[in-house]
């Protein structure tokens, strides 16, 4: 099942930083 756009909307806004930082830095390091 796909969810609804305005559900993934909600969920990306409620991201922690902590997790973008991270996400950020494994990018770096490839």
């Amino acid at each position: 099942e796909e969810l609804p756009e305005e559900a993934v909307e909600e969920a990306v806004e409620e991201l922690p930083e902590e997790a973008v930082e991270e996400a950020e830095e494994a990018e770096e390091e490839n």
